[in-house]
């Protein structure tokens, strides 16, 4: 297989791979949720149920290295085969596309820029998203270290900042929740934002070291991890009951801090991180969106490409849900997570089980059949 003119190195591929989950913070709420004061129970429940599923990316990816999800269901299903299972991921990662800007719609829309239009929001946003793809995949991972660093940072700055405002006391009582909260917190974990790491298979052609996969994914998803268990904990230590009553726990905790009159409105520098996380996961999810359709149909370049699907993902940002509440309630219900379980649970099994009858061992360079 030809390389890719564009190649990432191992470290970025792991920090693109942690700021990818980082991105993910905004939807803590859907933990809190179903967990209440234990969503911290569920982070770590959920971090555990996703650690089998990243074994098989990382296998598969062993198996098939340099290749791209595309390129992987060509080979073990086949033409017709691989081509549906192909237009389903592509499918996919546009819908996550259309879901993570209409994230950003009903974050900046509720708790920002509230007299702004949505279509104004989303627009500026995806036109930024527009502009990062077309530049590149090495463009794009290059800023991920920077990303997942500052992030990082300031949630530990912030927190030793909290530290007169949380109790030890608002995480108890402890397991006393119906077992169904406990596994629908986890599920939640396991498939919104960790899984969704799924979509890392269509940068792997741009990867330097194919044999590092396993170590990039594993690192990222440690780097992910920390961050969403911390900023579960966190969040519950500082509002304790109060945390699934609101939309956004982190922003209102934010807005908490106040150091005399030197250091205030805290919320807004917290806002400028989450939506630069945001907009590199839907950057990368938008890549992989564009990318597979230029494998899937042949195309010489992805770029042309770009500008078309993210207009589309503007209407449809807006047209897919009514309201706000209706979004909040599609993701509260469990209906989202059971949506991503069949492309990040399902369908790899499939196709490693495929793989594994028809006996494909990764020790040579594989050519579709």
């Amino acid at each position: 297989m030809k390389k890719s003119p564009e190649q990432i190195s191992t470290a970025q591929m792991m920090f693109s791979v942690g700021c990818f989950i980082q991105g993910s913070t905004l939807l803590t709420y859907l933990i809190h949720g179903f967990a209440k004061q234990e969503a911290w129970i569920g982070v770590l429940l959920g971090c555990l149920i996703s650690m089998p599923i990243i074994w098989m990316y990382t296998y598969l990816a062993k198996k098939f290295p340099g290749k791209s999800l595309i390129e992987i269901h060509d080979i073990v299903l086949g033409r017709i085969a691989g081509k549906i299972f192909s237009a389903l991921y592509i499918y996919f990662f546009l819908s996550l596309v259309f879901l993570n800007t209409r994230d950003i719609g009903d974050f900046v829309g509720g708790s920002l820029l509230q007299v702004t239009p949505t279509p104004v929001v989303l627009i500026m946003f995806l036109f930024i998203c527009c502009w990062a793809v077309r530049k590149g995949v090495k463009t794009m991972t290059r800023y991920a270290t920077l990303f997942v660093i500052i992030a990082f940072v300031f949630l530990l700055f912030t927190s030793s900042l909290l530290i007169s405002n949380m109790k030890f006391s608002n995480f108890l009582p402890v397991f006393t929740l119906p077992l169904k909260n406990y596994v629908q917190s986890a599920h939640t974990v396991a498939m919104i934002p960790i899984c969704e790491i799924v979509v890392f298979f269509m940068l792997f052609p741009n990867f330097q070291n194919a044999k590092g996969s396993g170590k990039a994914l594993w690192g990222g998803f440690a780097i992910g991890a920390v961050t969403l268990l911390f900023n579960v904990a966190r969040d519950t230590a500082v509002l304790g009951p109060y945390t699934p009553l609101v939309t956004f726990p982190s922003f209102l905790v934010m807005r908490i801090i106040n150091v005399g009159t030197v250091f205030t409105r805290v919320e807004v520098l917290y806002s400028v991180i989450l939506i630069s996380l945001l907009f590199f996961k839907t950057a990368i999810l938008l890549y992989a969106a564009v990318f597979g359709i230029s494998q899937l149909l042949k195309f010489d370049s992805y770029k042309f490409l770009v500008p078309t699907f993210a207009a589309i993902a503007v209407i449809f940002a807006l047209a897919i849900f009514d309201s706000s509440m209706e979004h909040a309630d599609y993701a509260i219900t469990g209906a989202a997570a059971f949506y991503t379980s069949f492309f990040e649970l399902i369908l790899p099994v499939i196709t490693l089980t495929v793989a594994a009858v028809r006996g494909f061992s990764g020790k040579k360079e594989i050519v579709p059949s």
